[in-house]
């Protein structure tokens, strides 16, 4: 999976559109977790156990594992009716407040001991050299 954030035949970049792919790139993640696909042949066990008409959900299988099961963040699973109270959010409008809140609130951890030195070291060793341009 590539181009996170890129829109428009990779012409633009959003921020927005990043923390959507993200999403995506984290169902599909789960969807491809080998440990995921053992919980779902257990799943289709207790589905059988409780037969047409049962409700699976309610089992003890269920309430202890659902949890380890995708749960979206951005993908909401609103009824209707709450969905039209909360202002008919759609993803692309809870991903741009998901941007505002990560600018305002994320702080980085701190670079290891030495880090800061090898990547200024780097910078200059570059710009001695003339930004790797050719002479003219």
């Amino acid at each position: 999976m590539c181009g996170a954030g890129l829109l428009f035949g990779a012409r633009v970049y959003s921020l927005a559109e990043m923390v959507l792919d993200a999403e995506i790139f984290s169902l599909l993640h789960t969807l491809t977790d080998t440990s995921a696909m053992s919980l779902s042949d257990s799943i289709v066990d207790v589905i059988e156990s409780v037969g047409p008409g049962g409700h699976y959900l309610s089992d003890q299988h269920t309430l202890a594992n659902m949890r380890q099961q995708w749960m979206p963040r951005l993908f909401d699973r609103l009824s209707w009716e709450d969905w039209e109270s909360a202002g008919k959010p759609g993803p692309y409008e809870l991903a741009t407040e998901r941007v505002r809140s990560l600018l305002t609130t994320h702080e980085p951890p701190p670079l290891d001991d030495g880090v800061e030195e090898e990547i200024l070291r780097i910078i200059e060793a570059f710009e001695r050299d003339d930004g790797g341009k050719e002479d003219e």
